[in-house]
């Protein structure tokens, strides 16, 4: 997978670690897939239903959709659902909405072996 590095310093290795950033040596990547999946979770609507619990859906993926009785727990349903329908868009070779400026419809480019 593609990595996008980002600088960092003693003060910022904490916060890193806490959005999902990977140390790597001296600094820290976050994997492509995570950040397409954080980008489409800002997108995501929540609405509070009349029964008292909370339904969410991102609206550029249809079909991803949650319901539950908090809004935490609408939140991390939605998160898994998304994971789950991106991973098998991918697999069926589905066509999946630009997120975040990410495209993962586009073929993987293979680099030389010695640009190792």
């Amino acid at each position: 997978m593609r990595r996008t590095p980002v600088s960092c310093s003693k003060t910022k290795r904490r916060r890193l670690r806490s959005l999902g950033y990977t140390q790597l040596g001296s600094c820290f990547a976050m994997y492509i897939l995570t950040e397409y999946l954080d980008g489409a979770m800002a997108q995501a609507v929540y609405d509070k239903l009349d029964d008292g619990t909370y339904g969410g859906r991102i609206p550029a993926c249809p079909g991803v959709v949650a319901f539950a009785a908090s809004l935490g727990e609408c939140s991390e349903d939605l998160r898994s659902t998304l994971e789950d329908w991106v991973l098998l868009g991918m697999k069926l070779a589905h066509a999946l909405p630009v997120i975040a400026g990410i495209d993962l419809n586009r073929e993987p480019v293979h680099e030389p072996v010695d640009t190792l």
